[in-house]
């Protein structure tokens, strides 16, 4: 780990990759004095490399780093880590700020919405109307009961197949039978006002 510390190029990496893949023989506090070398270089591959051990000896106190990585580098891989092992605490405070950071991938974001869901639902209420599929996921992730016509409309609004078939999954999990009901009356009517994916030709008789 010493050599590790003072060592450029080819030679770094190599013990990064060794030490990283024997990390488990090392105590806690050894893995995350190597974490910190890490987490906050220019080398992306040191910051990877960091995240991919912070995620396997995750420890509360290295949060701060992360958050610091994100905030310098806006690195996808610290926030991985944080949506998955911080605190729900934490979590609800940062949710705003994941929610709103559009260079975000969608599953991390996702992830932060269902546990902060099942921690705090009031932290999620905000986006019940601007993003109505995504406030039913959370409410499927909470066991939220929400109004039928929340559902119907947010269905009559969709702009995608993949968006209306999730609705139809969020009615099930939620035994929502009656919209259900609804729904199939409706289907073909909603499904006609929506673009052709052009993935999916075999469906449309267009092949």
């Amino acid at each position: 780990m010493q050599d590790f510390y003072g060592a450029e190029g080819r030679h770094r990496i190599s013990l990064g990759t060794a030490i990283k893949e024997l990390s488990t023989l090392y105590s806690q506090d050894k893995v995350k004095v190597f974490i910190e070398w890490q987490i906050l270089s220019h080398s992306i591959l040191d910051r990877k490399r960091a995240f991919a051990l912070t995620a396997v000896h995750y420890d509360p106190d290295l949060e701060t780093l992360l958050l610091n990585s994100w905030s310098k580098f806006g690195d996808v891989g610290s926030l991985d880590v944080l949506v998955k092992h911080c605190s729900d605490e934490q979590l609800a405070q940062l949710f705003p700020t994941i929610w709103a950071s559009v260079p975000i991938k969608s599953y991390i974001r996702h992830i932060a919405l269902k546990r902060v869901a099942k921690f705090d639902f009031s932290k999620v209420e905000f986006i019940k109307m601007e993003r109505p599929v995504s406030y039913l996921s959370a409410c499927v992730a909470a066991s939220k009961d929400i109004s039928d016509d929340f559902i119907l409309n947010a269905a009559r609004t969709v702009d995608s197949i993949n968006e209306l078939g999730y609705i139809v999954w969020c009615a099930g999990k939620l035994e929502k039978r009656n919209v259900l009901d609804h729904l199939m009356d409706e289907i073909e009517t909603i499904e006609a006002k929506l673009p052709l994916e052009f993935w999916e030709p075999e469906f449309y008789d267009v092949t």
